[in-house]
């Protein structure tokens, strides 16, 4: 899917000489209020930069298993919001979704999600 680290973390861009990105993470993919708090704040945040960032959800399952389906397409809806706000380009990868979940949630996203 792309509208994009661990499904609880934030990658941003590069903040040493080495080119390696900054990971932020939080307790769990249950926790979305702290997700969607730190996202909103590194989004914003780097976003001002001239870099480009990048946002990747490595296990969109681990978020959908943690949650119910309509908190968890309401948090997916208020992120891929901020994702466009933001020029962010985001991925999301999931391993094993049912068909009707898939079928509901894509519709927030640009492309079909792709499998891992």
């Amino acid at each position: 899917m792309r509208s994009t680290a661990p499904p609880a973390a934030v990658a941003s861009p590069p903040s040493s000489d080495d080119g390696t990105p900054t990971v932020l993470g939080i307790d769990g993919p249950a926790d979305l209020t702290d997700l969607g708090i730190t996202l909103l704040k590194q989004l914003t945040e780097r976003s001002q930069s001239s870099a480009d960032v990048v946002l990747v959800i490595e296990d969109l399952d681990a978020i959908l298993d943690a949650v119910p389906l309509r908190r968890a397409f309401h948090f997916l809806h208020v992120l891929t919001a901020l994702v466009r706000i933001n020029g962010v380009t985001a991925y999301y990868h999931y391993d094993d979704i049912a068909a009707q979940t898939l079928e509901t949630i894509s519709v927030l996203f640009d492309d079909e999600p792709p499998h891992r």
